[in-house]
């Protein structure tokens, strides 16, 4: 070493190393190197340890080497070549990109190898194999299929600098129905749940990149006032005044959950926590303008613990279930009709009595849940979502039964989402089987037997009639399906077809920030020369789900 120079640099370690010494010299590393001599070799745990701690590797090319180096976690180079060898170290250690590169490949490694990750990918083989069996003898239209390889270039393509486009004519973007907050919220949630549930490195800097153009977005439709602007037009101005709705409920369930998402960056949730800060005051007007605005702001809140903001919010739909099931004991929901996005309102308090630890609400919420999942038909295997002629109590069955409408993506998302939720609060295995079945409305289980996803570019058909999807494939839908099935595998109620990193806990309550607070200056810069902008005209509201903000 001395004749060398490395006196001082190289230290060899002659001791077996437990765990815990062998993660913390790994972690302290930048390069792991494993030079064996016999081609045969099979196994190492060496290499496994390093990739599972997400480092690079230089190896030589032995057989478990060249496996698992084979996707680009590192070099190989021949055995006995020392030459290669240093010259593969040198040429990592001095190229940064292709380092970084290297290490984000070795930490994707490093979610599949754990003995957990392998006991789970063994649970989905078998799970595979009754599935296909169950399809030889399945009842015409009901599709039965594992969750789809995860695809994002139809939302890549609906989104740009300012947002992601509401529309698509066919599965191409229509530049002309410009933005709303509604789906950049929903877009915001998409994203912290696919940092949440872990995926490559391209899909990872992708839900990123949309989860600081949301946060961009937000914060310029805030007005200091505590309501929103709502619609952007393509060329960056506001359509409408700032005004309360259902987009500002969905605003503060989107900042609730990046608050609560551990594996959102800190420069993005902190800004979040201010804006939330912002406007969780604000919710308590929301039940005046409708319960779904006041249950989306519910979620959020209850996501991000805010205790003190949830309280009177569950305290609301509570006392609207009890006043319309009293009308009509049979009739056991929040108002006397279903309308959109129907399974909000009972996963909404349900989180809310969970987090204020009141189990007699949290059984009031459940039992709610169960009247809606007998009354679309889910408990007998088959989701028939309220179409959008809605339903009205007092109505015979045969006139929801005969034609309702086209059935809505956002509701097979919501009565999934609020059956994993369920489940996560009561154990019961036979929810989790329910929202399984709930997901696979979109891949072919429903009333036309028709798939919705589309597997060759990750859209969702945009409504679904007695016999065909629509053609149109716009945020809306795309985005309630990411949330559907990001649900499940939150919960670790599916699995994708390849590896994904293990969730993170999300805690019940994060200290609050103390950021500056947004104002209206400063906004994102958008293609109007002057940015965002509010118009003269007088405030639109939302209709894309067939109702008005205003309920």
């Amino acid at each position: 070493m001395e004749r060398l120079g490395l006196a001082g640099s190289v230290h060899f370690v002659d001791a077996f190393l437990g765990l815990d010494e062998l993660s913390a010299i790994l972690h302290a590393s930048t390069l792991f190197v494993t030079p064996y001599r016999q081609p045969e070799q099979i196994c190492s745990g060496a290499l496994t340890f390093a990739l599972g701690a997400g480092l690079p590797a230089v190896s030589t090319s032995y057989s478990y080497a060249e496996d698992m180096l084979a996707g680009g976690a590192g070099r190989v180079v021949p055995i006995g070549d020392g030459d290669a060898l240093a010259a593969e170290i040198i040429d990592l250690l001095s190229d940064t990109r292709a380092l970084a590169a290297a290490k984000a490949v070795a930490e994707a490694c490093a979610a599949w190898l754990p003995w957990p990750a392998v006991a789970a990918r063994e649970a989905d083989l078998f799970a595979d194999v009754v599935r296909q069996s169950q399809a030889a003898s399945a009842r015409p239209g009901h599709a039965t299929a594992t969750a789809p390889v995860l695809n994002l270039d139809h939302l890549d393509r609906l989104t740009d600098e300012i947002g992601i486009l509401q529309f698509a004519q066919g599965p191409n973007p229509d530049q002309a129905s410009g933005y709303c907050v509604d789906d950049v919220a929903r877009l915001a949630i998409v994203a912290a749940d696919l940092l949440a549930v872990g995926t490559d490195a391209k899909q990872t800097t992708l839900a990123t990149r949309w989860l600081r153009q949301s946060m961009r977005f937000l914060t310029a439709a805030y007005d200091p006032s505590g309501s929103m602007h709502n619609m952007l037009s393509y060329g960056g101005t506001w359509q409408d005044w700032p005004h309360m709705g259902d987009h500002v409920g969905r605003t503060v369930w989107a900042l609730g959950v990046l608050v609560g998402t551990p594996a959102v960056p800190d420069d993005i949730r902190m800004p979040a926590a201010t804006l939330l800060d912002e406007l969780g005051p604000r919710t308590d007007a929301l039940p005046g303008i409708g319960l779904r605005s006041a249950a989306y702001a519910l979620i959020g809140l209850a996501r991000a613990g805010r205790v003190e903001l949830v309280a009177p919010l569950m305290a609301r739909l509570d006392e609207a279930l009890a006043e319309t099931s009293a009308v009509d004991p049979s009739w056991r929901w929040f108002e006397p009709d279903l309308t959109y996005d129907n399974a909000r309102l009972p996963q909404a308090m349900l989180l809310g009595a969970a987090l204020l630890e009141d189990d007699a609400a949290a059984a009031r919420a459940v039992a709610a849940l169960d009247w809606y999942v007998q009354h679309v038909g889910l408990a007998d295997g088959t989701l028939r979502c309220v179409g959008n002629n809605w339903h009205r109590r007092g109505e015979p069955s045969a006139v929801w039964l005969a034609d309702d409408g086209d059935e809505q993506p956002i509701d097979a998302a919501a009565v999934t989402e609020a059956l994993v939720d369920a489940w996560q609060h009561t154990a019961d295995p036979h929810l989790a089987r329910l929202a399984g079945w709930g997901y696979s409305w979109f891949l072919g289980r429903n009333r036309a037997g028709a798939r919705l996803y589309v597997d060759t570019t990750g859209a969702c058909h945009d409504g679904l009639s007695a016999t065909e999807p629509n053609g149109n494939q716009g945020a809306e839908s795309t985005l309630a399906y990411y949330q559907a099935l990001l649900s499940l595998l939150r919960a670790g109620l599916a699995a994708l077809p390849h590896p994904v990193a293990p969730t993170t806990p999300v805690p019940t309550s994060l200290p609050v920030t103390t950021l500056s607070k947004p104002t209206n200056k400063g906004r994102v810069v958008g293609r109007a020369s002057a940015g965002y902008s509010a118009t003269a005209t007088p405030p639109r509201l939302r209709n894309t789900e067939d109702h008005s903000d205003a309920l």
